[in-house]
């Protein structure tokens, strides 16, 4: 015969002790979430600033509770199958033959079979429990609980939003118009400085006394005025005026002296200088002022010495071209500090006429270069004397230096 574990008879006992074990827990379960369910419902009639929460607590506390119930029920109420085919045996008054039969299918008897029979027909009239189906229904109805919770949750939590958004809305205080601030007028501070003594362009010998006199006018008055000094476009010192001027708005008036030999200059050297003060000029409390430069051309001592007494006419004319370059040179040298002042004096306003000048600068200054250099090399360079040569060459040098910075100006 077929082992018992393999007859229908078996399949039917193991259906029932599954129903036994699994119907409880699953009722008890289904029973929480159905509760849970009709709570959460009934919460869409409460505010919608409350309902969430308290949807949320039902929605946890039925998933909590249903999983513990089932999971406690199903302990307590866990029997072998054994005593499942006793229970049976019992509410049929079978006389323990379901027992007996599954006791004996394992073991070897010869009445093993008959007691099978016996027991088989006696359990023909009973209906066993089609408890997969009915579990699956249980399940499916089970899981379909779960989901309806989940999405009246989310629906209670989509309500829950909108009325805090609208609550915030209600409650938002209005603006205040604030009382616009008068704007500050804008202050329309002056400041100038201006050069009235000696003449803008002087020459004079090395060894001669030179009074200056400047004049400015300010809205808010000047600090720390002084005459800047320049040899060649290389600063040599700051000279204090005889009478410091008082730092009061208005007018004032500065004068003083000094003397070139101070200044170790050379014949031909180009001498420049400017006042430099600081003043309040708007929001800037120490905004630099510079005056516009004059120049001082340090001539010889006697210029007649530079052409030979009694000569001839080719050597007054290479006398002639000597001066020529040297008098180039210095006029080139005042429009490059020129240049440099009017720099350090451009704003946005002025720098588009700034730029013109030292483009026009720039022009002429590389033109006499090149004709000095192509003079050094020429035919008619031999005929002068080495000093005078010398001395174009300095001539030169200094002139290539002012070419470098001047391209460094802008």
């Amino acid at each position: 015969m077929k082992k018992f574990k393999h007859t229908q008879l078996h399949k039917k006992l193991k259906a029932e002790h599954k129903k036994r074990l699994e119907k409880r827990p699953l009722i008890y379960l289904f029973i929480i979430l159905l509760i849970s369910f009709v709570l959460s419902s009934i919460t869409c009639l409460i505010s919608p600033l409350y309902c969430y929460n308290i949807c949320f607590y039902i929605f946890v506390a039925g998933a909590v509770s249903g999983t513990l119930v089932f999971l406690v029920t199903y302990i307590i109420r866990h029997q072998s199958i054994n005593k499942t085919a006793q229970h049976l045996d019992m509410e049929h008054d079978a006389k323990s033959r379901m027992e007996t039969t599954l006791e004996l299918s394992n073991a070897v008897h010869p009445l093993k079979e008959q007691h099978h029979q016996n027991t088989k027909e006696f359990y023909s009239g009973h209906t066993f429990s089609h408890w997969k189906i009915l579990r699956l229904v249980f399940i499916v109805i089970i899981l379909l609980l779960s989901g309806a919770n989940a999405n009246i949750l989310k629906n209670q939590q989509k309500r829950y939003k909108e009325a805090i958004k609208k609550a915030k809305k209600e409650q938002k205080p209005e603006k205040k118009k604030v009382a616009k601030k008068p704007k500050k007028k804008v202050s329309n501070d002056k400041a100038e400085l201006k050069l009235i003594l000696p003449e803008s362009e002087i020459r004079a010998k090395p060894l001669d006394e030179i009074e200056w006199a400047g004049v400015g006018q300010s809205t808010k008055g000047f600090q720390k005025l002084t005459l800047s000094i320049y040899v060649n476009g290389k600063f040599v010192k700051d000279i204090a005026p005889g009478k410091i001027p008082s730092p009061k708005a208005g007018s004032i008036k500065v004068s003083g002296f000094f003397a070139l030999d101070e200044f170790d200059v050379q014949p031909f050297d180009l001498l420049s200088y400017h006042l430099t003060a600081y003043a309040r000029i708007n929001d800037n409390p120490r905004q630099k002022v510079i005056s516009s430069p004059h120049f001082i051309e340090i001539r010889p001592f006697r210029e007649d010495a530079f052409f030979k007494k009694g000569g001839g006419g080719e050597g007054q004319d290479m006398l002639a071209i000597l001066v020529r370059f040297l008098r180039l040179q210095i006029v080139l040298n005042k429009a490059t500090f020129t240049a440099r002042i009017m720099r350090q004096q451009a704003n946005k306003q002025n720098l588009e006429k700034y730029n013109k000048f030292l483009k026009a600068v720039k022009k002429e200054q590389e033109a006499l270069n090149t004709e000095v250099s192509s003079f050094l090399n020429s035919k008619i360079a031999r005929k002068f004397s080495a000093e005078a040569i010398n001395n174009v060459e300095k001539a030169c040098k200094n002139l290539n230096d002012t070419c470098h910075e001047l391209e460094n100006l802008n």
